[in-house]
């Protein structure tokens, strides 16, 4: 059930309406309804009115305020605050019932049919008041909601009001007491509600009232009548008014004639008819969700005339039974199938009823609104009168209450035919529209940005099988041209639309085809093309043909994407032994805004093409990331892969060689993170101090699991920096392996360590875990959504879900804390630009302290139901390369300096299964592409992240690659290069996204202080903005290139000379040597350059080499100090800080 749906009542805006307009329509219903009885059978009859003047004077008196005062009721409504107005209205009404109450006492007809009229003069001011209201409180995706809760409770508070008023009259002693009771608290409590309502702006305070009522009258229903779509819609509630009010006041009729039965029945067919309305109301929510469908409306009344005529045809063969109750009434054969058919006609009028007024609400000029309500309440009184009259003339020609239900059954056909004037589709989409809804559970968002998009409009959507056309052709509202490749016009799913749709076979080898194709845009018409032209085979986007945005610079159209999601999984997709594949997966559209394409115009020719062809590349990827669920918690992100894979999907195995598959995983992710739950507090950060490997990757699944946030120690840097990390992250319990200590030999750092934080082995969990534990867990496994609803309830997506640390390259570490939506908007990011498939092979080595490690051997395998194997040290340069070949791995991400290890150690045949191979974390040298693309035939792409960013922030990809670069930035990110003195067309990089961490952790308190940057020198930072420290340029395809460091920059005789450049173009010259290039003062120059190198040079021998290359003489090292190794980091990367100190002491020992 939609808890929404029932939580709109609580709000402090809608709920008092809510109640108001509930206790209106029962207070009104009940004094009717009493008086009626009164007439009838009480003291009418006692004092000789005549009742067959008296009934049709009352029910006269009840509908003429509506003709009166419904022009003025909608002025006053439009032109002030609602709220002021329907407090006055509320507290007159207090008095209305103080007379009334005066009437019944001296049992005064004339006082009662006064009050009678001005209960209802009331209802009349409130009518306008009540349904423009709505779009004045509540956002538009609420509107749907509220209308469905006020046409169900106004049935139910009319059948409430009716009944209790029936009853009331009837109580000998004391009924009319209690009447004179309930009236008055009713509308007391409406109008100590009222005071609650919150005040609104009045629509058009400038109006000038009108008060020739009839004038007004007669110019609101012709202003109505203006705009087609609110004239239908008036004409749709009437008509659906009709139909309710016929089968309420005839049903009671109905019963006592076809079917002999006695009131009880009727009162019971009365309660089901309310009960109906409800229920459609609340089915109507259902279905439009929260966009205004206008194509449910048809389908209601279908259902409504199908069930009437079904009522009919079973009324005809029913045997008539004298005084029959309800009890004995269910006992028959028929009767069910009678009481279905009540329910399922008021569910149909229900279902119907709301969207009408939505659209009522919606379409109408906001300063008018409550004056096209109160036409709407004219219109609707007249069609009731006209129900009524028409009722009492069919019965006195005899036709029978049968006949009569059967004559609004079918007149309801013509109804539908009108109404269907407001849904643009053909039938042909409506029949589809149904059966893809019940199959396929259809959800279609975003429906406001194809009204947004005009008349000039290309759709562009990912083509993921082969019910797409299908699927677009069905939901979206209008006619449409779909291009398709002239090969398929022939196949028999085409034949089978064909007759209803506009199919343009385009060959790609024929530039008229293009032609056709702008000149139809051009004309106003909407066309759709699938850019990829074919099928996916990954599940992800494939390549993007330039024609699309060719065809859009041409014909001037907006650019308007649509993302199918879902249809992948289906019988119909070409992914057949690649994924999981359904009978009839649910499916999604969702219609992102639209775009344009903008081109310089002074491009031309191959350049031009190129250009756009890049903006249709970045709308379809972006399209795919903004649509894709990133915004959840990285469990729920799990749970859902382990959905749509398999729960018996193997995803992860280690050097144990015992993998385990999606349901394992969560079965022990919840029997350790049960046990962690118990020794810790939530949101605590614990320690995690392992190898790559299956524990590791549990310790990180089981935290985020009971919302723990796992602290990711670099066990590679010493006791001095894991208790600083420690201490930072105010870390209490680490979890480790004893046998990984002995392995690592880190005993004496845990020794220092455990004087800061409590060590637990993870050998000993199985002496902490029962039986009872391992069952529970088992179990969970199975619900795993329902098992962890309470905790993942109180974590949210932008809570923090890892601490991972600096390298500590150029200092100590910093602690960065990384969201749950960081990750997974990193994972989607990346998997939207790279053709990752659950048919690849991950070969992990990367330690999962590394953000590189982390997202792309945990987060991303197990979110995207990748298989992953967990090696637990990239310095195995000799086993890397042979667990690759053994595992047939598809996918390696690594660093330069493991790369070129591996090449070295690696046979030829090693990598042969390697499709993918994704270098981070430094610069890849020339010399290591080179030796990859010789000995293995593998072509590395380039990346660049930082471990703030989660880490990815840029990436080269088989479709957009540009050696020496690192690629594009990731759709979803935006960045700034703020000027740097000294350095042309580059600046120091500033970069904004979704996967841009939280913040750092403060030292002193442990709190995360959220990241900010500031654009120029001297300005305010920016919230949400990082400064990367990367001193970058970005090309005019958007390719982005690290010239170096801001702090790796030496100020050299005024000039900046990156000391990143300077080891590349040593690394050129001597490419089998190590080379680390620093700062050190110069009094005379400002700084002054240092080299240390593995090669046994001298400085004069540089000279040579870099003049033949161009280098200028400012890049030449000053001094140069030949060492035994260059200092590195685990992670591959050069240890700044110990080779500084290096530095340091040579130079001491020079001067020395």
């Amino acid at each position: 059930m939609n808890n929404n749906f029932f939580n709109l009542i609580g709000d402090k805006k809608f709920g008092p309406l809510f109640w108001i307009q509930l206790l209106g329509a029962f207070h009104d219903n009940l004094f009717r309804q009493a008086l009626i009885i009164m007439v009838t059978y009480g003291f009418g009859v006692k004092l000789g009115y005549n009742q067959a003047i008296l009934i049709p004077l009352i029910s006269g008196i009840a509908i003429s305020p509506f003709f009166l005062f419904s022009s003025l009721a909608g002025q006053l409504a439009d032109k002030y605050d609602k709220s002021y107005v329907t407090r006055l209205l509320k507290a007159c009404e207090v008095g209305i019932v103080t007379i009334a109450l005066y009437g019944l006492v001296i049992q005064s007809f004339p006082i009662l049919l006064l009050t009678l009229f001005l209960t209802l003069t009331q209802s009349t001011f409130f009518g306008p008041i009540k349904y423009s209201m709505i779009p004045s409180i509540l956002k538009k995706d609420k509107i749907v909601n509220a209308n469905a809760l006020v046409e169900g409770s106004t049935f139910l508070a009319i059948l409430a009001g009716t009944s209790l008023g029936n009853f009331l009259v009837y109580v000998e002693s004391g009924g009319f007491t209690m009447l004179g009771i309930v009236m008055v608290l009713s509308v007391c409590a409406s109008f100590y509600i009222s005071l609650k309502l919150p005040a609104i702006e009045p629509a058009d305070p400038q109006i000038v009232i009108n008060k020739n009522i009839a004038e007004e009258t007669l110019n609101l229903v012709k202003e109505a009548s203006q705009d087609r779509s609110i004239f239908l819609s008036i004409m749709g509630i009437s008509w659906f008014w009709v139909i309710g009010v016929t089968m309420l006041t005839q049903i009671a009729f109905y019963g006592k004639v076809v079917l002999g039965a006695n009131p009880s029945v009727a009162n019971f067919f009365l309660f089901l008819f309310a009960g109906g309305i409800g229920l459609g109301s609340y089915l109507s929510n259902r279905v439009m969700g929260s966009q205004i469908d206008a194509r449910i409306i048809p389908w209601g009344a279908i259902a409504t005339t199908l069930f009437i005529l079904d009522l009919v045809y079973v009324s005809f063969g029913v045997p008539f039974t004298q005084a029959i109750g309800v009890v004995e009434f269910l006992r028959k054969n028929y009767s069910w199938r009678i009481c279905f058919d009540l329910l399922m006609i008021a569910t149909s009028v229900g279902i119907s009823l709301v969207p009408l007024y939505a659209l009522l609400q919606t379409e109408s000029d906001p300063k008018k609104c409550s004056r096209i309500i109160a036409a709407n309440n004219v219109i609707n009184a007249f069609f009731m009168m006209i129900s009524s009259i028409a009722t009492m003339v069919l019965m006195a020609m005899d036709i029978t209450i049968i006949h009569i239900f059967m004559i609004v059954g079918l007149l309801n056909l013509f109804a539908m035919h009108k109404l269907s004037s407001l849904v643009p589709e053909s039938l042909l989409q409506l029949i589809m529209q149904a059966i893809l809804k019940i199959l396929f559970r259809v959800d279609v968002k975003g429906i406001e940005n194809f009204k947004k998009a005009g008349n000039r409009v290309l759709i562009i959507a990912n083509h993921v099988s082969f019910i797409d056309a299908m699927l677009l052709f069905a939901f979206i509202p209008e006619k449409l041209s779909y291009a398709i490749w002239s090969q398929y016009i022939n196949r028999i799913w085409i034949r089978i639309i064909r007759p209803g749709i506009n199919l343009l076979p385009v060959d790609p080898t024929n530039p008229m085809a293009t032609k056709k194709l702008v000149e139809l845009i051009r004309q106003g018409h909407k066309c759709v093309i699938f850019p990829e032209g074919r099928i996916t085979v990954t599940g992800a986007l494939m390549k993007v043909f330039d024609g699309p945005g060719m065809i859009a610079d041409r014909s001037g159209a907006q650019i308007l994407p649509i993302r199918i999601e879902g249809a992948q999984y289906s019988l119909f997709s070409r992914l057949q032994g690649k994924i999981n594949r359904k009978l009839f997966p649910k499916i999604s559209l969702t219609i992102l805004p639209p775009r344009h394409i903008e081109v310089n115009q002074t491009l031309k020719g191959r350049e031009r093409r190129r250009v756009i062809s890049n903006q249709i590349y970045d709308i379809m990827v972006g399209m795919m990331f903004d649509t894709s669920p990133y915004q959840q918690t990285v469990t729920q992100s799990i749970f859902d892969a382990a959905k749509t894979h398999g729960m018996n999907r193997e995803i992860v195995e280690d050097t144990q060689r015992q993998p385990l598959t999606y349901r394992q995983l969560i079965m022990r992710s919840f029997i350790l993170g049960r046990w962690i739950e118990k020794k810790t507090i939530k949101e605590e950060r614990i320690g995690v101090l392992l190898p790559t490997s299956i524990g590791s990757m549990l310790c990180i699944t089981s935290q985020l699991l009971f919302g723990r946030v796992p602290a990711m120690l670099n066990f590679s840097l010493g006791a001095t920096i894991l208790i600083h990390s420690c201490k930072l992250a105010r870390v209490r319990l680490v979890l480790t392996s004893r046998k990984f200590i002995e392995l690592a030999r880190l005993e004496n750092t845990v020794k220092q360590l455990e004087s800061h934080a409590t060590i637990f082995y993870l050998e000993d969990l199985a002496s902490e875990i029962n039986i009872l534990n391992k069952i529970v867990g088992a179990i969970s496994s199975f619900i795993p959504e329902l098992a962890s609803r309470r905790s993942q309830q109180t974590i949210d997506a932008n809570d923090p879900a890892v601490i991972l640390f600096t390298s500590g390259s150029e200092g100590l570490p910093k602690a960065v804390a990384l969201s749950h939506t960081n990750l997974n908007a990193n994972r989607y990011q990346l998997t939207t630009m790279i053709d990752l498939t659950t048919q690849d092979v991950i070969l992990n080595a990367l330690p999962t302290f590394h953000s590189f490690g982390l997202i792309g051997g945990i987060i991303a395998p197990l979110t995207a139901g990748i298989r992953v194997f967990q090696y637990p040290s990239p310095l195995h340069y000799r086993i890397v390369p042979v667990m690759a070949y053994d595992i047939n791995a598809t996918i390696f991400f690594a660093t330069d300096t493991f790369l070129s290890r591996y090449a070295v150690s690696a046979h030829p045949y090693d990598f042969y299964s390697m499709r993918l191979v994704i270098a981070g974390a430094e610069k890849l040298r020339e010399e290591t592409r080179r030796i990859w693309i010789e000995k293995f035939g593998i072509h590395i792409r380039e990346g660049y992240g930082t471990t703030e960013a989660s880490p990815a922030v840029a990436i080269n990809t088989p479709m957009l690659n540009k050696v020496g670069t690192v690629g594009r930035f990731l759709t979803g990110m935006r960045y700034h290069l703020r000027p740097i003195e000294g350095i042309e067309d580059a600046g120091r990089l500033i970069i904004k996204g979704p996967n841009i961490m939280l913040g750092y952790l403060d030292p002193e308190s442990g709190h995360i202080v959220p990241t900010s940057a500031s654009f120029f020198e001297g300005e305010d930072p920016q919230l949400g903005w990082y400064d990367t420290g990367d001193i970058v340029s970005v090309d005019d395809q958007g390719f982005v290139t690290i010239k170096g460091r801001a702090k790796r920059f030496a100020k050299v005789a005024g000039e900046m000379i990156s000391l990143g450049a300077v080891e590349e173009a040593l690394q050129k010259i001597y490419p089998d040597y190590g080379h680390v290039v620093l700062a050190a003062p110069d009094e005379r120059r400002g700084e002054q350059l240092i080299l240390l190198t593995t090669a046994f040079l001298q400085r004069e021998t540089l000279i040579g080499p870099f003049k033949a290359a161009g280098h200028p003489e400012l890049m030449l090292p000053r001094r140069v100090f030949v060492i035994e190794k260059i200092p590195v980091l685990p992670t591959g990367k050069i240890n700044l800080i110990e080779a500084k100190t290096m530095m340091e002491k040579l130079m001491a020992a020079t001067l020395g």
